[in-house]
Parts: structure tokens; C-alpha cells; sequence
């Protein structure tokens, strides 16, 4: 079992070496994930909606695997920028169905089911860090891949996740620039470090449940 301190100290140590770059891809990052949008589509007309899916499947989605990309080679490396372009630019249409499918999939879950629908957001967790890991990898294969890794971690992970929480509240009350600056960038590198350990030593290859 990966312990939380460890990886939040790792993903410290990455932030530090590359803050700089950390700070900006983090910023890109948050903006493909904010649900900035989704508020209004009840009232917004039909074309808006339309749009609204078509930036997030074509150009949101390639943005996010290009940052997990970026923080991926961070774990090992100062990483730049071109690892963001080689991410997308090595077979976007997996990308993009890729994600669509997994957030499809939680989505429809959560409509069931609150709680299975959160339970299958952390079994789909891993997706963009697999997908940017093995971008040619069937999209079948990928969703397999993170439950596989989330295997036993599901908890674990929402601990992780709360342990930011104070950050997150203390960003929001610097109006954001906190989380702009720390949380954000910190939170990301902490979070490839979990793939990473994941990756090398999966808990179902074990036999352990959880």
C-alpha cells in the first residue's frame, strides 16, 4: 500500500525541481477539468450545447492528457513543454474516445446511484495516466487497466483527495492565486506519483482485495 505522506513529499520534491512549468501546465489542467460550463447548459440553447461538447471532446480532453503527460516525466525529470504535444500528437482519436467513454460511463452511473457512481469515478481515476502513458492502447484495455491499478487503492485515493482539502479551502480564500501557485501544481505532481507506484507494484496482481 502507497503511503500518503510519501507521495506528497515525492510530489513536493517534483514541484520544487520544475515549479515554474509545474505552476503553468497546472493552470492548463485545471482549466480542461472545471466544469466551468455545465451549470448553464440546462438553460443554454441547443447550439451552445452542441459547442460546449464538441471543445470539451476536441480540445479539453487532448489538453488534459498532455498535462498528465507533463507531470508523468516530471516524476523523473524536469519535464518541458513538448511532452504535452507529444501526448495528444501520438494518437488523439484514442484520446478522445477514450475519455469520452470513461466519463460517459461514471456519468450513467452516477444517474443509477450516487455512491457506485462516485466508486466508479476512483476505479476510472488512473484513465488519463494510462492513456498517457500507452496512447495506442485499446480504449477497453485502458478502463481495464485503471480498475485494475484502482484495485484496493479506492479508499486510499479519497484520502489523499482529502488531505488537500485545507489547501484547496486556503487557495479559495486567497481568491485562487493560492491554488493557482501551490495546491494545483502540488496536487498534480503528488497524484503522477501515485500512478507511478501503482504502476510498479499493482495490489490485484497480489491477490488483495479492497
Amino acid at each position: 500500500m502507497w503511503n500518503i505522506k510519501e507521495v506528497k513529499q515525492a510530489g513536493r520534491e517534483a514541484f520544487r525541481r520544475n515549479r515554474g512549468k509545474c505552476i503553468f501546465v497546472g493552470f492548463f489542467l485545471s482549466l480542461a477539468q472545471c466544469n466551468w460550463y455545465y451549470p448553464r447548459i440546462p438553460q443554454a440553447p441547443l447550439y451552445e450545447m452542441f459547442a460546449v461538447v464538441l471543445i470539451t471532446i476536441l480540445i479539453l480532453n487532448a489538453v488534459k492528457i498532455g498535462c498528465v503527460r507533463f507531470f508523468l516525466t516530471n516524476t523523473e525529470k524536469p519535464a518541458s513543454f513538448s511532452e504535452m504535444k507529444i501526448a495528444v500528437s501520438r494518437n488523439l482519436l484514442n484520446i478522445m474516445m477514450t475519455t469520452v467513454i470513461s466519463e460517459a460511463i461514471v456519468f450513467l452511473w452516477c444517474l443509477l446511484l450516487v455512491i457506485p457512481g462516485i466508486v466508479k469515478s476512483y476505479s476510472y481515476r488512473m484513465v488519463p495516466y494510462v492513456l498517457a502513458d500507452s496512447p495506442n492502447m485499446d480504449w477497453r484495455d485502458i478502463l481495464r487497466e485503471s480498475e485494475n491499478l484502482m484495485y484496493g487503492h479506492r479508499w486510499q485515493m479519497f484520502l489523499f483527495d482529502l488531505s488537500f482539502l485545507g489547501w484547496t479551502l486556503l487557495g479559495t480564500i486567497t481568491c485562487g492565486i493560492g491554488n493557482l501557485i501551490w495546491t494545483a501544481p502540488y496536487f498534480s505532481c503528488a497524484e503522477a506519483e501515485i500512478y507511478r507506484k501503482l504502476d510498479q507494484n499493482p495490489m490485484w496482481e497480489m491477490g488483495e482485495e479492497g
